[in-house]
């Protein structure tokens, strides 16, 4: 049986400038961090309504949430140890918020990302909240009409957005 560990949320719940209400949006997401030393072990925790993608130095870590009951949204928790070094580091993140009626096996909720990293004690190195930088994808062209229809401009894509040398200060 795996071990369920509670989590104290430092996190903050963020979105894009748009209202969040509006739904199908791809929100790109980057906070640069600085790690003095190397903890024995550090804890990604992370959820997105309605789905991400997260790296962490240009290392993909992996997509969610997990599958949960729509009326209890459960988070996911990454083992991302090997993939943070001290020294400057950067988390970057993919969401995407889905129209309220396209799938109503998901809550109607706004759209938002909440995650922290942290060592193995809870000492929180970095959390999400208004200091990370969001872009809402003009790349992406989703139409509710089709069920979950997406275009994909890959000429609209920001170039390397999940690396730390990628200027975000725009």
């Amino acid at each position: 049986m795996m071990e369920t560990k509670q989590v104290d949320w430092q996190g903050q719940w963020i979105w894009s400038n748009e209202p969040p209400e509006l739904p199908n949006k791809m929100v790109y997401f980057r906070k640069q961090f600085d790690l003095k030393d190397s903890p024995k072990e550090i804890n990604l925790h992370i959820y997105a309504d309605s789905r991400y993608r997260v790296w962490i130095n240009n290392n993909y870590i992996g997509f969610g949430p997990a599958r949960h009951h729509s009326g209890h949204p459960t988070f996911d928790t990454y083992n991302v140890t090997k993939s943070i070094k001290p020294g400057l580091n950067i988390i970057a993140v993919q969401a995407h918020h889905y129209p309220d009626d396209a799938f109503p096996i998901f809550a109607v909720i706004k759209g938002g990302l909440i995650c922290q990293l942290e060592t193995e004690s809870g000492t929180i190195i970095t959390k999400s909240d208004d200091s990370w930088r969001c872009l809402v994808s003009a790349g992406y062209n989703i139409h509710n009409s089709h069920r979950y229809h997406e275009i994909f401009d890959a000429r609209q894509e920001p170039i390397e957005w999940q690396n730390l040398p990628f200027d975000d200060s725009a």
